[in-house]
């Protein structure tokens, strides 16, 4: 969904709700800090996400699949994920 084409990453009460999530579910600064940072890369689609296996999957793979064949290089993000 995050890289449809319609998918609306402008909205400012979707970010400050993740942000408000990922902070109940993650306790610790450091990890939230690789998280975020993680994110980076998977917004923008870098690193692995950016290879083309990574692309053709997106809809082909159950999304907890996906990220255990595309995550490995943001652990922290991966984990969040699933």
């Amino acid at each position: 969904m995050h890289y449809e084409p319609n998918f609306r990453n402008d909205d400012p009460k979707v970010k400050e709700e993740l942000h408000i999530c990922k902070q109940r579910l993650v306790s610790d600064v450091v990890e939230r800090k690789k998280i975020n940072l993680h994110f980076v890369d998977f917004h923008f689609a870098r690193r692995l996400f950016s290879t083309e296996n990574a692309k053709e999957c997106r809809k082909a793979m159950l999304p907890g699949e996906w990220w255990e064949m595309f995550g490995d290089k943001t652990p922290e993000l991966k984990k969040f994920a699933i």
